[in-house]
């Protein structure tokens, strides 16, 4: 029997880093293009391990998800 797949996000940011974090693709980019955070704004997402990140809006280069 196959197990369901689990969505996974990561957020590409500046400087080649790439991490996965435990959102929705929808909420982030709900918040990325919103007037309401300017580019110098924190977002603030939770790590996969439960650890969180905060991370400028400008530094975001890409979001990408995807099954695991």
């Amino acid at each position: 029997m196959q197990k369901a797949s689990e969505k996974c996000l990561e957020v590409f940011l500046e400087g080649g880093v790439a991490v996965q974090v435990e959102d929705s693709f929808e909420n982030l980019l709900f918040l990325l293009e919103s007037d309401a955070l300017q580019p110098e704004d924190f977002i603030y997402l939770k790590y996969k391990d439960g650890c969180r990140a905060a991370f400028r809006k400008k530094s975001v280069m890409a979001i990408s998800e995807y099954d695991d």
